[in-house]
């Protein structure tokens, strides 16, 4: 028999509590474990200390999926205890210099901003790495990353070729005359000088760039991004036929002038979904468990997350949270077509899903209050739980709502 290359998840400190439980249990960070203020109350602290420790009083294991780079999920000892790391990326500069106003390195653990919102199990960053705490640090999905790094080649070439990283030839891309005009719309992060001069946080991260629009006017340059990039895959431009669009906008019913629409451009590889789907199979696989005796629960706030909720997870008994708050909710609770620029109409159109002579919207009510069920249409015992917060756990903040949904679910 073959060995098998060990991997990170092999000797991963959670493996026992896996095999105990057979329970993982994710979220996202910003609007979910947090509001996103970086003075958060009192009470939302106490919600996210509460989530932390009945995580821990139940012994499961939990991962962060998140937006953040990894090693703005871990303190500073487990930063510097967590090599592999240090190596992929640079460190986070939170702080302010009060003469200066730049960045500086702080101790996250020292901050009220990163209060319960440091050192899982392990991290899923979205755009960068995967890491997985392995003793006293974390180690880099080396594999996973590798995946990623050249994930515009369709095929494994000669070995002797010299291979340009995903980040490099996507800059060459981005900086082809046909995409010059959306530059300004692309985020302060993408421009390293700008962490090096401590005016970002973080540098730019290895799978993913990012661009920012505002107001009507920015979802019309959206859009004409998006055309573009369609334009250029139907003509099979050899990276952008890897290329992976990623919408996290943030329309405003009230207001559509004050709405945000962030777009991010990742390799076909790094979706959330996909990460979770390596994260879950992997530790699966480790730990010498079925993945249909698993169950796996979900916390997010964005259209990513529910995609995430929807479709990861496998043969896994899957339950998803869109944490209350979200600016997604009331777009589900009355069934509308479009969210921003995103086409939601998959959830309610009429799938043969129940036999051939009965039509059914995908994402289904229940007979209780904000829990719905989502079915497949290919595998038709495939069926997934999504909970809405704001009907579930109204008035709540974010991670209060992760905890109302943990206490009922786990």
């Amino acid at each position: 028999m073959e060995d098998r290359v060990q991997t990170p998840y092999d000797c991963a400190s959670y493996l026992l509590k896996l095999k105990e439980n057979k329970t993982i249990a994710l979220t996202d960070l910003d609007g979910t474990m947090t509001s996103g203020d970086e003075l958060p109350s009192d009470k939302e602290l106490e919600d996210r200390t509460n989530v932390r420790e009945l995580l821990v009083k139940k012994r499961v294991v939990t991962g962060a999926v998140t937006a953040r780079t990894a090693s703005l999920t871990l303190s500073s000892k487990s930063f510097a205890e967590s090599e592999s790391l240090r190596k992929a990326e640079y460190p986070p500069k939170w702080g302010k210099d009060p003469l200066t106003n730049r960045r500086t390195r702080v101790p996250l653990e020292e901050m009220r901003f990163f209060n319960g919102c440091l050192d899982f199990d392990f991290t899923a960053s979205f755009g960068s790495v995967i890491v997985v705490k392995n003793g006293h640090g974390y180690k880099v999905d080396q594999e996973f990353f590798n995946l990623l790094r050249y994930d515009y080649i369709n095929k494994e070439p000669d070995s002797e070729v010299e291979r340009e990283p995903w980040r490099h030839v996507m800059q060459v891309f981005l900086s082809s005359e046909k995409m010059r005009p959306y530059q300004k719309y692309m985020s302060k992060l993408e421009d390293p000088s700008n962490y090096y001069a401590g005016i970002t946080d973080s540098a730019p991260l290895h799978f993913r760039y990012q661009f920012n629009f505002e107001g009507s006017a920015g979802l019309d340059a959206l859009r004409e991004m998006k055309g573009l990039l369609d334009q250029e895959r139907f003509n099979a431009h050899p990276v952008v036929l890897r290329i992976n669009l990623v919408d996290e906008s943030k329309p405003n019913l009230e207001d559509p002038e004050k709405s945000r629409y962030t777009l991010y451009l990742i390799p076909w590889n790094a979706s959330k979904e996909k990460m979770v789907h390596r994260i879950f199979s992997q530790s699966v696989k480790a730990a010498g468990i079925e993945v249909k005796d698993t169950k796996l629960l979900y916390a997010g706030d964005t259209l990513t997350d529910l995609r995430t909720g929807l479709w990861a997870g496998g043969d896994a008994k899957l339950t998803f949270l869109l944490a209350t708050g979200s600016r997604l909710a009331p777009y589900l609770i009355e069934k509308r077509k479009m969210f921003g620029d995103e086409d939601l109409s998959f959830l309610w159109g009429a799938d043969m899903v129940t036999g051939p002579n009965r039509l059914q919207s995908r994402l289904m009510s229940t007979n209780e209050k904000g829990v719905y069920k989502f079915v497949h249409k290919i595998r038709e015992d495939r069926v997934n739980t999504v909970v809405i917060g704001d009907e579930r756990y109204p008035g709540l903040t974010p991670p209060g709502s992760v905890h109302s949904f943990l206490e009922e679910y786990l």
